[in-house]
């Protein structure tokens, strides 16, 4: 009897104290973002963390611990205190951490719907009238008038299913050509062009090297392809790199390809929601058979030549796609990362050519790749720069990358480069 009555008041605490829990959500965040860096706290607390993380798994590059009340924008703040500038923990966050349109959805009474019908599949049927929304919103985002139809495809690589898609369309054919440095997903056959040397590329697929001049790579293109291939799959920017294909090139390559028959994947994952400052794609023209999108966008899928929606995935991440393409609109985002990312191309190079450990800078939009003479010099200029307040991940053994909000402010570019400039 003493159990039941025991098992009664634990199910009634934790209904109420939820109940407390989603009255109080909104005042668990942030109001503002902070307008500088604060190096002020001290690093006990992250020692501390960092030693707990280490019992069961590796923390060396763990960068911070952040705490969600000061953490808003393009800076966290983390359990020491500290004020510091991220530029790689908002990579999937294109309008920054707890942004107030963001927290004003959760708390609105459609998280919970979004929460219980969590997944769409051929088991379930969307909820309202989300299906026209979802047509809506996708035919507003169209990259060209030839791609009527959208894929959702949850959890799986938009483009790994683009480019089997391909395939299909093209029976018979058993190649497709790709660039090294370039990241399409995990599987076998994708994930020989991001790392071309160390795979097993059983498949014979040929990876060219992007990081060459215009005509030099038309010029591999043209060597390499013939009909045997279904298709040539590329990003926008690569993601190992930072080289950046202009729309005339990625045309160019399509017009290749569609000389042998073979379609073209553009791959947005990376560059979409306004990343380059280009547009809300970073490739604007009409030559893409297929344009595959995520992460950044939050839902995942691929634009194709078909009509209509096919509906996948979670209807939560197409809410937060048409609330991210609002904030983006409004606040004309597109073009502030344009004059922003110029303004850090120009003075974060300026600052690196100080340093005889940096060896080039590369930049699409507000995202930079800083790259270094060894891995060890990686490794330092990541943790300088963390000394100085602002975060950045490795890229690879190579260098560092930051790929920020896209609020980036140019006072914070200032931040990045003065650190630099001392490394």
């Amino acid at each position: 009897m003493l159990k039941i009555f025991e098992r009664e008041l634990t199910w009634q605490y934790h209904f109420l104290s939820g109940i407390a829990r989603r009255c109080t959500a909104g005042s668990q965040f942030a109001k503002a973002e902070s307008q500088s860096l604060d190096l002020s706290g001290k690093w006990d607390n992250t020692i501390f963390a960092a030693a707990d993380v280490n019992a069961y798994q590796d923390a060396n590059n763990v960068l911070a611990f952040s705490e969600v009340k000061g953490t808003k924008g393009s800076f966290v703040q983390d359990v020491d205190g500290n004020i510091l500038l991220d530029l790689c923990g908002t990579e999937s966050q294109p309008l920054g951490h707890n942004h107030g349109a963001l927290i004003k959805h959760v708390n609105s009474k459609h998280w919970d719907q979004y929460v219980v019908n969590a997944a769409l599949d051929a088991s379930r049927t969307s909820s309202g009238d989300f299906s026209s929304q979802a047509a809506a919103l996708f035919r507003a985002l169209q990259p060209n008038p030839r791609l009527g139809g959208v894929r959702l495809t949850g959890s799986r690589s938009a483009t790994e299913l683009a480019v089997i898609d391909a395939f299909r369309n093209r029976e018979g054919k058993s190649f497709a050509l790709g660039f090294a440095g370039a990241y399409h997903g995990q599987g076998l056959a994708m994930s020989q062009f991001a790392h071309p040397q160390q795979s097993n590329n059983s498949l014979r697929w040929p990876a060219l090297d992007s990081n060459q001049s215009d005509e030099q790579v038309l010029e591999q293109v043209r060597s390499t392809i013939n009909r045997d291939f279904a298709v040539v799959v590329l990003e926008p920017v690569n993601w190992q790199n930072g080289r950046s294909f202009s729309d005339s090139l990625i045309s160019q390559i399509g017009d290749i390809a569609h000389e042998n028959e073979a379609l073209l994947v553009v791959d947005e994952t990376n560059t979409g929601a306004g990343a380059t400052g280009r547009g809300f794609w970073a490739y604007n023209g009409d030559s893409a058979d297929y344009v595959a999108f995520g992460k950044r966008t939050q839902a995942t899928g691929y634009y194709h030549d078909g009509h209509g929606v096919q509906l996948g995935g979670s209807e939560h991440n197409v809410a937060l796609l048409e609330i991210i393409n609002a904030e983006i609109k409004n606040g004309k985002l597109v073009e502030h990362v344009k004059n922003v990312g110029e303004y850090m191309h120009r003075t974060v190079k300026a600052s690196a050519e100080k340093s005889s450990r940096i060896t080039s800078v590369n930049s699409a939009g507000t995202m930079l790749w800083i790259n270094t003479g060894s891995p060890k010099d990686a490794m330092e200029l990541r943790d300088h720069l963390r000394r100085h307040g602002i975060l950045v991940k490795l890229n690879g053994m190579q260098g560092v990358v930051a790929k920020p909000a896209l609020n980036l402010q140019e006072q914070h570019v200032s931040s990045l480069a003065s650190a630099v400039a001392k490394f």
